[in-house]
């Protein structure tokens, strides 16, 4: 399940004419806001403005507004409204207001899933902000910015913008604003699976609200906290820290934060496996949001709710609520959430057996994971990167050249000329690292396609061999079944059937793991193929010793080669209880400089080395499978003692 956080974000208000909140919905509704733009365009027209600035700066602070109030059910009007803002302030010089327009851009583009978008419009509201010596301002910028690194998962990074939030906070003596940076801290440190210290910044975040009497950080700090001991399996501690965040939302009122207690609680007892009363959370969740008309927490609750009624096994709600979720994230345009609707409704299909469906939707999922977390996106940060780089190198250029306005004419021209060529040079460079990214994306892109035309050929061969002979092996038993009289042939047939099917069902599992891009690891090989043989060894009544490395290198393994080492071990394993009669086996993985061993030892009878012909076919297959992924499969045994299997293969 999606566990909800509840992120602070701080920004500088200013006095003008009309009422400017960042949160406008709170104040106004859309419907107000759209009438009070009417009401201006009018009067604008009938007083024909004797000074068209101030007039136009109401519009630009009514635009902002609307940007914030659209956020979160029309993030196409949301984009409008904010550039119409930055247009008509920057058209008559209305500095404040293009701050607003930055902000509002990093937000709307932080939803569309567009994360580099969000960093370049958060970093222009950051230099303005340090010009002016904002420091309020210059706070909450380095919280929209640390947030956007969260929702990216470079923790680090994230890390590092929240502290220096912090520390402005600290030097204004801004009580509620560190409390709020040691909130985003909190949550940061929760997703590096960090829980104590996560704990420890909440609970002084809590303090501090306490302290200064903010009533609606208050109950939000009780939900942040409950979200950590939820992870810690503390299930009793966090509901009841979720009731007690319940309540004060309530007394204040806040539905928005009630409506976030219900989906936290929804969480809760899903993790539970209590299902009705998880279902009947998000239904009160779902109430909420259709109250305020926010499709964004509709979209993720319809979600929510999919997922639980396919772990409750009720595939019929979990299809039309994941459809609904899917629908609305289309939509209002939600990347991310567009993401986790397809990963829902991938497992649902998977569940009902409708593996077209199932496989397609695993697709859509992998496409819309990319447009969100791609190459693409990599470029466009290093692109901004090099740019704000540059731009406050040309800045510091401007700045001493003012400070050294005595210098002669002829230097100034030289000054210029060295410019220029500069940015002549950097547009070549520009111009070559552009041409060399695009066309190493079209051989990307070419090497995508035709690694999964392969992958597709695999899972066609896999279905086929592994799930249609079990499928017509049951087709015939059941059919002896209807004809037979004996009923010991149909009580054995009944038995083969279930024995089958059970096969079955995990053959589609591992084909399923295999094709699950999330799985691309060699630490999830490892665990896979650890766990299945820890199952295997118990159900055969065999000791398993498993000894792992202590660090397990990043490794990217495709499924093909994850699928390949994991049969070519499942199938050492089925040796070992049929030929060797043993009674203990080994699993030992070793790395040495990028090299991988798999060894797996037994304790069993032996057998001469030019007696392998009792194998069949299966020493052939293992050799091959090894040979596919550039490795190699030995054996090694001896009458009586043991044999030893040995799969190598390269990590770079």
């Amino acid at each position: 399940m999606h566990i909800r956080l509840i992120k602070f974000v701080l920004i500088l208000l200013v006095v003008n004419s009309y009422d400017l909140s960042i949160f406008a919905q709170d104040k106004y509704t859309t419907d107000s806001l759209e009438n009070e733009l009417m009401k201006y365009e009018a009067h604008k027209k009938e007083l024909k403005i004797i000074s068209p600035s101030m007039m136009d700066t109401t519009k630009a602070n009514i635009l902002y507004d609307l940007s914030f109030g659209y956020l979160h059910n029309d993030l196409n009007k949301s984009e409008a409204d904010a550039k119409e803002c930055l247009a008509v302030s920057q058209e008559i010089g209305y500095q404040h207001g293009i701050n607003y327009a930055y902000s509002a851009l990093g937000s709307v583009y932080g939803e569309k899933g567009d994360f580099p978008m969000a960093l370049e419009y958060y970093q222009k509201s950051l230099e303005f902000n340090i010009k002016i010596g904002n420091k309020r301002g210059i706070g909450a910028s380095y919280t929209n910015i640390g947030n956007t690194y969260d929702d990216m998962g470079n923790f680090p990074k994230s890390l590092e913008n929240h502290f220096k939030a912090l520390k402005v906070f600290e030097e204004e003596g801004r009580k509620k604003g560190i409390a709020y940076a040691y909130n985003n801290i909190a949550l940061i440190y929760k997703e590096e699976n960090n829980y104590e210290d996560a704990l420890k910044y909440h609970r002084a975040s809590l303090k501090i609200k306490e302290e200064i009497n903010d009533n609606y950080g208050i109950p939000s700090s009780y939900l942040n906290i409950g979200n950590v001991l939820l992870h810690q399996d503390k299930f009793d501690e966090a509901l009841e820290n979720y009731k007690t965040a319940l309540k004060k939302f309530q007394d204040l009122p806040d539905i928005e934060g009630e409506e976030g207690c219900y989906d936290a609680m929804g969480n809760l007892f899903v993790l539970m496996k209590n299902y009705p009363e998880a279902i009947k959370n998000y239904q009160e969740s779902m109430k909420i949001c259709e109250q305020l008309g926010n499709q964004f927490s509709m979209a993720n609750t319809y979600n929510n709710l999919g997922e639980t009624y396919y772990q409750q096994g009720n595939y019929q709600e979990a299809l039309k609520n994941a459809s609904k979720g899917l629908e609305l994230t289309k939509k209002i345009g939600a990347k991310d959430l567009m993401k986790n609707s397809y990963e829902i409704l991938a497992n649902i299909n998977s569940g009902i057996h409708n593996y077209k469906a199932a496989f397609d939707n695993e697709v859509l999922f992998k496409d819309a994971y990319d447009s969100v977390y791609n190459k693409e996106n990599d470029r466009k940060l290093t692109q901004m990167q090099l740019q704000y780089a540059f731009e406050k190198q040309t800045d510091s250029i401007k700045a001493e050249q003012v400070k050294k306005d005595a210098l002669a004419k002829k230097e100034i021209e030289n000054q210029l000329r060295t410019r220029n060529l500069i940015f002549i040079g950097m547009g070549m460079v520009v111009v070559f690292l552009i041409i060399t990214l695009i066309q190493r994306n079209k051989i990307a892109k070419e090497k995508r396609q035709k690694a999964l035309e392969q992958e597709r050929n695999r899972i066609s061969k896999d279905l086929h061999d592994d799930l249609g002979s079990g499928l017509v092996g049951i087709m015939m038993m059941s059919e002896q079944i209807q004809d037979a009289s004996n009923t010991a042939m149909v009580g054995n047939n009944i038995e083969k059937i279930k024995i089958s099917s059970r096969q079955m069902v995990s053959q589609m599992g591992e084909i399923v793991w295999a094709m699950n891009s999330k799985n691309d690891s060699l630490e999830n090989l490892l665990v896979y193929n650890k766990t299945y043989c820890h199952n295997y060894a118990d159900d055969m009544g065999m000791n398993l010793k498993v000894e792992l490395p202590e660090s397990i290198p990043s490794f990217e393994m495709a499924g093909m080669m994850r699928r390949n080492i994991f049969l070519v071990v499942k199938e050492s394993l089925n040796n070992i209880y049929k030929h060797a009669k043993a009674s203990e086996v080994i699993l030992k993985v070793n790395i040495t400089n990028d090299l991988m061993t798999i060894l797996l030892s037994d304790n069993g009878e032996g057998f001469e080395m030019n007696d392998v012909r009792r194998f069949g076919n299966g020493l052939k297959n293992m050799e091959s499978r090894m040979k596919d992924i550039k490795g190699t499969y030995n054996i090694e045994s001896a009458k009586g003692k043991g044999t030893k299997t040995i799969l190598t293969f390269s990590l770079v």
